[in-house]
This record gives structure tokens, C-alpha cells and sequence, in this order.
């Protein structure tokens, strides 16, 4: 899978969860020569033996990124 966003560090929490820190963009075409691009860097904690790509993917879906 292509991932649409970048983990950028993972924290262990003493819960046995994990924060995962990522960076998402979208790219919009406004016309022919222009583009506008959004980023976001946020965070999301990921509970023990959850897949973190797939947690961040749905939770990116859900919010409406993609």
C-alpha cells in the first residue's frame, strides 16, 4: 500500500499504547498551472496490538483528508 501520509516518530505510553506522530497532505488542482497544497502534522494514540498504518489511514478517512 502507497501510504498518503508519513509516521513521524512513535512513542511507547506506559499503557502499552503507543502516540504515533504523523504528517498527512493533500494537493488540490485549482487550474492548469496552479495547485494549493494543506498539510497537517498531528498526533494519535494507537492502543496495544492495533495496526498503526491502518489506525492512522481510517482515522485520516473518517476526518475527511481522503
Amino acid at each position: 500500500m502507497i501510504k498518503p501520509f508519513t509516521i513521524l516518530d512513535v512513542r511507547d505510553e506506559p499503557c502499552g499504547g503507543r502516540t504515533v506522530f504523523f504528517r498527512v497532505k493533500k494537493v488540490e488542482q485549482i487550474s492548469d498551472s496552479r495547485k494549493r497544497t494543506q498539510t497537517m502534522e498531528s498526533s494519535t494514540h494507537v492502543d496495544a496490538g492495533q495496526d498503526i498504518d491502518e489506525h492512522v489511514f481510517n482515522i485520516l478517512k473518517e476526518s475527511g483528508w481522503f
